[in-house]
């Protein structure tokens, strides 16, 4: 058997897309000998060869990983050849981006979960292969972490399923910010008017209605008066629900209705708030209105001006005045209050006609579907209870218009912040030193270090020091101000677990300039210190490193209002300082990567990747999960 043939070029990361349900469904092992066989256009499985223990690759820095092949007796092949190939990251390997953890409905592991999560993706991921976490009842997460010997997956790499948000919040309608609501689930509807609410559609709170001016000119807008959104009604046209349902028939239930309104200074005849007409006729089932300035509530019992009933207030409202109106029904008592105080009762109610009709706001139509009424003034908010007389007896309002309780049905919810893309990116993906920011950058590689295929955090390479005393760096020619907020952030490992870390120099970064306009950061006696203008230590913050050769994420956010910089190990807060001197005026010229062009210090070996600056938001300002994927 040649070598040659059997030297397969299968990169996991690009083959994944294309595996066969079949081939993603076998142990690790047998899809490894499955590509050889594939590459090698010759028939190699279990019953042909054994397959040693996955290694380290040696031969070609295009892999990181190699196993050996061995002929078995009667198999047709004799002697051994060793393969070269790249084990993936375990998150690379799956087709989704979100990985759902199934339901956990008691303490349990994550081995116990492999077999759902096999069979949900297709995958066949051996116990042997991944920690056995701890994962309580009731979890939201579950972490797959790939421990040494898997053949598929790179030692080290992980993934977190996650339940899904909507399986915890089952509904999207919150009852919002209201102080002492004790009727939130009887309301029916609650009408706001709030800036950047269109004038043709108004919006419920709670989601269940949608009004649409139905004819006329009426406008969403501020009351010079007060200051406050409302709708202004030009005389001209109602808005109609756009959709209709039986909650709108109160038939014999108790409900509430009402609003705040201010009357114009030339009141109207008829000034409807709201009112619902059958479809056929425009006869009314019921309407709460200003006739002649005075409220009333009209209603019928058959659907028909010859069943109707009215109950009207005493006393006229006064022009450019606004007022809370409402009307009330308990039992068979129908009563009606302006600023919570009664001033009109109807008794021995008994059922309200229930028809087909459209609810209308500030305005009526006819049969014909012109408009009859249209009222001039404005409604600054208005809301709809079913089930609950919320007055029985005179009240005083509340001092907070309803409109002005929660503004907006469209909640931010838990959303990350908006993060631009970073400016400085290197990932020293297939041994290319470039920048896969957005800010030119030309690099000059040292000959101190060197790109380690498959020794950075994710599928990128690594930039290995070599441990000397050197003022040798990876340089980069740049022109950058850092006078903003902003993020640097990377990935740094020892090359072994045993190397010493605490108390050996480390310069991790700088960013270079004119005087006064030097950032970096170094490591030292197990602590991290970052300076400014090469040697200037602005803070120095402990950092054991622990005993082991895993990648660790360090991030520093810089917020420049505030002038506060915190210091992150793993999504830990290390420690925070206040310092003017990191958001320097000067523009920086230069990047230097593991060392300083002005002190020369002995450096331990380690490996860096992922080095990221991100200019414009300090992007960790509390504990976090590490990244999990590249930065982009």
């Amino acid at each position: 058997m040649a070598t040659a043939n059997l030297r397969f070029a299968a990169n996991y990361a690009v083959v994944r897309s294309a595996l066969t349900a079949s081939l993603a469904a076998r142990p690790s092992r047998e899809q490894v000998l499955v590509l050889a066989g594939r590459s090698s256009a010759m028939p190699i499985s279990d019953a042909t060869v054994s397959m040693s223990a996955p290694g380290a690759a040696t031969k070609y820095p295009d892999r990181n990983t190699s196993v050996t092949l061995t002929a078995k007796s009667g198999s047709g092949y004799k002697g051994s050849i060793e393969l070269h190939y790249n084990r993936i990251p375990i998150a690379n390997y799956f087709p989704n981006t979100e990985w759902l953890l199934p339901a956990v409905a008691a303490d349990t592991t994550v081995h116990a979960l492999l077999p759902a999560i096999n069979a949900a993706y297709k995958v066949n991921i051996a116990t042997s292969e991944v920690v056995d976490h701890p994962v309580r009842a009731n979890a939201t997460t579950a972490l797959l972490e790939v421990v040494e010997g898997s053949y598929v997956f790179q030692a080290g790499s992980r993934m977190m399923f996650a339940t899904p948000l909507s399986k915890v919040v089952a509904t999207r309608q919150t009852k919002g910010f209201y102080p002492n609501e004790p009727y939130e689930e009887q309301t029916i509807f609650d009408l706001m008017f709030v800036p950047g609410q269109t004038n043709t559609t108004l919006f419920d709170r709670k989601g269940n209605y949608i009004f649409q001016r139905y004819t006329g000119t009426g406008v969403v807008d501020v009351d010079p008066a007060d200051g406050l959104q409302g709708l202004n009604l030009k005389g001209d046209g109602p808005y109609q629900a756009a959709s209709d349902g039986a909650t709108m028939n109160p038939g014999t239930q108790d409900f509430t209705f009402e609003a705040r309104i201010k009357v114009p200074s030339i009141t109207p005849p008829v000034f409807p708030i709201f009112n619902r007409i059958t479809s056929s006729t425009g006869n009314g089932t019921y309407a709460f209105r200003l006739t002649q300035g005075k409220l009333d509530f009209f209603w019928t019992t058959g659907g028909t001006n010859a069943s109707s009933r009215r109950v009207t207030a005493t006393n006229a409202l006064q022009p450019n005045r606004e007022y809370h109106v409402a009307v009330s029904r308990n039992g068979s008592v129908i009563r009606i209050y302006v600023d919570g105080e009664l001033v009109g009762t109807a008794t021995a109610v008994t059922t309200i006609y229930a028809a087909a009709g459209s609810m209308f706001i500030g305005g009526d139509t006819g049969s014909g579907g012109t408009t009859t009424y249209a009222g001039t003034g404005w409604i600054k908010s208005m809301r709809y209870t079913l089930g609950v007389g919320r007055y029985p007896e005179a009240f005083a309002p509340k001092n907070i218009p309803l409109a002005a309780r929660l503004l907006t049905r469209q909640m931010v919810g838990f959303t990350s912040r908006a993060v631009p893309p970073p400016d400085i990116l290197l990932q020293f993906k297939d041994g290319s030193y470039a920048n896969r920011g957005s800010l030119p950058m030309t690099p000059a590689a040292s000959s101190s270090m060197s790109i380690v295929a498959g020794a950075g955090r994710f599928e990128g390479g690594g930039l290995r020091n070599n441990g000397t005393v050197s003022l040798g760096a990876l340089t980069y020619s740049l022109a950058y101000d850092l006078n903003d907020s902003y993020t640097v952030e990377w990935f740094q490992r020892k090359i072994n677990a045993g190397d010493n870390v605490g108390n050996v120099n480390q310069i991790i970064a700088a960013l270079e300039g004119t005087a006064g306009g030097n950032v970096g950061f170094q490591y030292y006696s197990s602590s991290i210190y970052v300076y400014h203008n090469d040697n200037q230590i602005v803070a120095t913050i402990a950092c054991p490193w622990p005993a082991d050769a895993n990648h660790h994420h360090i991030a520093l956010s810089v917020d420049k209002p505030t002038g506060v910089c915190k210091l992150f190990f793993d999504g830990k807060l290390l420690g925070q300082f206040t310092s003017a001197k990191m958001n320097p005026l000067a523009t920086m010229t230069r990047l230097r990567l593991t060392n300083l062009s002005t002190v020369n210090v002995a450096l331990s070996s380690f490996y860096l990747s992922e080095f990221a600056i991100t200019k414009g938001v300090a992007k960790y300002t509390e504990a976090f999960t590490p990244p999990v994927a590249p930065l982009i």
